[in-house]
């Protein structure tokens, strides 16, 4: 193996690294080791978005070309690894109160970390498999790791079958495309295609089943149905991992797929998209209106949010033969999921930190006078929801005017005003656990005093994050341009 082949798996291989160290330490299970577990997850966490930071701006390869670290995948993988160790500080309160074992928690959060950050760097159709099946084991014992809650049981059995099917549908896609193409390299089959190689009497179904299986996984409509109870039923700080980190890697290998893989401009693709789109941010907005449990209200808001997401991801894909303009549209598909990242992750770490036992504190009616009583942990939840609304000046409604941007330089003008009016329908549900903070008398209830400062510590950099991308998001945005511009060599 060649030095440049080492320094493309090096970020994946220290998540590895980490994860089997937390096993080993966790076989003497001392005092002092269970308390060390934690912080060599964060350990890990930390060193592998260090070495993506320092080989950025190089593009390195792996097994021949199968995995490449490039400017978009060293972008996502930092996401990923920032990700995890906010999701890590989540749980070093969380994870004992809800008794769950802490060596094989963090080691599956760490290999599915790795799992994700291969998943940004996959090029060819066997790393994408093997990468999303890597990611998904780990989730799908993840959701049900508090076996003595029903809830969780339900929600990892109705992922795991859920999650089976999508990935049958993956692997029968990648099978067209093989045997439309002759290739298994994204560039290779893109080449194929655009010579008029390829039988389009496979690869139109292929495409077709490809976005099947990466829809599940980010959770469009019509396969998200199980994310309102895997998002239930999982212990929050696994939801919360799971709502940021899964989805970045989707979209990761879907821009790549749709960028690197096929022909610019496919007109059956890009409609596809726009359909999916339209009706994943109906539906999320819609359904999440009803809902009185956060966590469940927030499943729905994150299936909104992949629809915001897939506007842009429609954009780029239709101005793929301008790659000055396409780069925009993609920039502003990784602005939000930068932005989404850090007001998700703020959201669920109230919910950790007011979290105890096998009930989490999930129940909007029990927010009811929250600001009377922890009045700086109101104003972060204030802060994070103001911005997942869409409202300025928050990283929300910087990353929505991006994409509509891109939507409308595209053409795709009445995608970006279906965005619009999803926006606004949001506002009332993002905004109803604020007005029960602030203008409702607190309850009779006495609130959990578990919270500690790790989730403490996840609220204040989410919010003051969120904050700052919003007031300054230049530097940010011409960054994810940056690195959309790397797909095009």
């Amino acid at each position: 193996m060649s030095q440049t082949e080492l320094h493309t798996l090096i970020p994946a291989g220290l998540l590895m690294a980490a994860a089997m160290t937390v096993l080993l330490a966790d076989l003497n299970r001392k005092a002092h080791n269970v308390f060390l577990i934690p912080y060599l997850s964060l350990l890990g966490a930390l060193m592998a978005g260090g070495s993506l930071l320092i080989l950025w701006g190089k593009t390195t390869q792996a097994f021949n070309g199968s995995l490449v670290l490039d400017g978009f995948g060293a972008f996502v993988g930092l996401l990923v690894c920032a990700g995890t160790a906010l999701s890590v500080l989540l749980s070093m309160e969380y994870v004992p109160r809800i008794g769950v074992p802490a060596g094989e928690y963090y080691a599956l959060l760490l290999f599915g970390a790795s799992g994700m950050v291969l998943l940004a760097m996959s090029n060819d159709l066997m790393m994408i498999f093997l990468s999303i099946e890597l990611l998904s084991l780990c989730v799908y014992v993840l959701t049900g790791m508090t076996r003595t809650r029903l809830a969780a049981n339900e929600a990892a059995m109705k992922y795991f079958i859920l999650g089976a099917f999508s990935s049958g549908f993956l692997l029968f896609g990648m099978a067209l495309l093989y045997g439309s193409t002759g290739q298994v390299s994204l560039p290779e089959i893109a080449s194929s295609v655009r010579d008029g190689a390829a039988n389009l009497h496979l690869l139109y179904p292929g495409v077709a089943l490809m976005l099947v299986g990466i829809g599940f996984k980010v959770g469009a409509v019509p396969f998200h149905m199980w994310v309102p109870d895997a998002y239930t039923g999982a212990p929050a700080s696994v939801t919360a991992f799971m709502s940021v980190t899964v989805k970045a890697a989707g979209f990761a290998a879907l821009v790549r797929m749709l960028l690197v893989g096929l022909p610019p401009g496919g007109f059956h693709w890009v409609l596809a998209i726009w359909v999916l789109a339209a009706l994943t941010m109906i539906v999320g907005n819609v359904l999440a209106l009803a809902q009185t449990n956060l966590k469940r209200m927030l499943a729905y808001s994150s299936i909104a949010h992949t629809g915001y997401l897939l506007v842009g991801v429609a954009s780029a894909a239709h101005t793929a033969g301008d790659p000055a303009v396409a780069a925009e549209a993609g920039g502003a598909v990784l602005f939000y999921l930068a932005a989404y990242t850090f007001m998700n992750l703020g959201a669920f770490a109230l919910v950790c930190h007011l979290g105890s036992g096998d009930e989490d504190f999930d129940s909007l009616e029990r927010f009811a006078g929250l600001a009377h009583r922890k009045p700086l942990h109101a104003a972060g939840m204030t802060v994070v929801l103001v911005s997942l609304a869409g409202i300025p000046p928050t990283a929300g409604f910087m990353g929505k005017l991006y994409l509509f941007k891109a939507a409308v330089s595209a053409g795709f003008v009445s995608l970006a005003l279906i965005g619009v009016l999803a926006t606004m329908v949001s506002l009332y549900y993002y905004l109803r656990p604020v007005v029960l903070m602030y203008m409702r008398e607190p309850t009779d209830e006495v609130l959990p005093t578990t919270g500690g400062w790790s989730a403490d510590f996840v609220l204040w950099v989410t919010a003051g994050t969120t904050l700052l991308l919003g007031i300054l998001p230049s530097t940010a945005f011409e960054v994810t341009v940056q690195s959309l511009r790397s797909l095009f060599g």
